[in-house]
């Protein structure tokens, strides 16, 4: 009976772990692409022309990104590390953790990566 719990905890987790790894992919993908898409429509732009139009849309964009990847990732980890803490888990906790931290790190490279995206 014992080994039946131990195997059905192991397969909750794996699938956490997917479908975490599915959530992370997801955002990584839509940071990549408005990436490809904001290189390709700045090489597009003849020298001197006027591009305040396509920087605010790259700032508004960004913003859209940064809103995808709070409410994907670290909202529900912080709904995750409460859970832990109320469930006296430190597994738990410590994952929901783990998640706000990548998230942050993905907010903190939109940053980054916004005033490259502008200047070309």
């Amino acid at each position: 009976m014992s080994n039946i719990k131990k195997v059905t905890k192991k397969n909750k987790s794996i699938k956490s772990a997917v479908k975490k790894m599915q959530k992370i992919t997801f955002v990584a993908s839509i940071i990549a692409t408005i990436m490809i898409m904001s290189t390709m429509t700045a090489f597009a732009t003849p020298s001197g022309a006027n591009t305040t139009t396509m920087n605010s849309l790259i700032g508004i964009v960004m913003w859209v990104v940064r809103g995808a990847i709070l409410f994907i990732g670290a909202i529900p980890a912080l709904i995750k590390v409460v859970q832990g803490h109320q469930n006296e888990d430190a597994r738990e906790r410590n994952g929901g953790l783990v998640g706000i931290a990548i998230a942050g790190v993905a907010i903190g490279a939109t940053f980054a990566v916004e005033p490259l995206l502008s200047s070309f």
